[in-house]
């Protein structure tokens, strides 16, 4: 049974929230304790009463990060439609996301993937997203191994090195239109299939 909404939880969301304004601002190292404590109305030492240190806040801001990538995906259709169609639909949510995130933000999330190795705290928290996309890549490769020459392992490493690509290219703040760049991107691998299936 969920816990019951308090004062605590509603400020601990403050608190994320403006962490996440900060961060969006100009990256974690944006993200001090008493500008955060100061945007919420507290006093830095009534922070703690809310997260234990700094390194607690950028978790949580982390958390609701991915748990809006993760909403973003669940919009994505589920089995029932043909592979293809998930994933046309999973690079077009991936593109609409990254167009309405700022760079920082996604360079703070793009962070953690890389960095999360020895840190089963972050772990955790992005484990989640990457094993989601990495179903969706399998079986899209699978789904497509009858059609291509080409072993579905490489295709799923084209789909995983795009989504990739996507979040680099956004994080340096160079990505442009990221709903062009999948569209671009999915009559590629639409003509790179035609051609490797002849």
């Amino acid at each position: 049974m969920a816990r019951p909404v308090t004062d605590h939880d509603a400020m601990r969301r403050r608190l994320v929230d403006h962490g996440r304004e900060l961060v969006a601002s100009g990256g974690p190292a944006q993200l001090v304790l008493a500008e955060v404590a100061r945007r919420a109305g507290l006093s830095t030492p009534s922070l703690y009463h809310y997260v234990d240190n700094r390194r607690g806040l950028v978790l949580a801001v982390l958390a609701a990060e991915v748990e809006d990538v993760l909403g973003v995906w669940d919009s994505v259709p589920g089995a029932e439609a043909p592979t293809g169609e998930r994933v046309a639909a999973f690079l077009d949510a991936q593109a609409r996301y990254l167009e309405a995130t700022p760079a920082p933000t996604v360079a703070f999330i793009l962070d953690a993937v890389l960095n999360r190795a020895g840190d089963p705290e972050v772990d955790r928290i992005v484990g989640p997203v990457l094993g989601r996309a990495e179903a969706l890549f399998r079986a899209h490769a699978e789904a497509q191994a009858g059609d291509l020459r080409e072993p579905p392992d490489v295709l799923a490493d084209l789909l995983r090195a795009s989504v990739a690509g996507l979040f680099l290219l956004r994080a340096l703040g160079t990505g442009g239109d990221a709903t062009a760049v999948a569209r671009a991107l999915l009559a590629r691998l639409g003509s790179a299939r035609a051609s490797l299936s002849k």
